[in-house]
């Protein structure tokens, strides 16, 4: 899945066992 916290920050998880794929910053875009 996808989530975006507060500051602007988009995270890519898997959705199985919550691992941690990747962080994009808002400076990525």
């Amino acid at each position: 899945g996808v989530a975006v916290d507060s500051s602007g920050n988009v995270y890519v998880v898997d959705s199985v066992n919550n691992h941690l794929i990747r962080k994009i910053t808002p400076a990525d875009k």
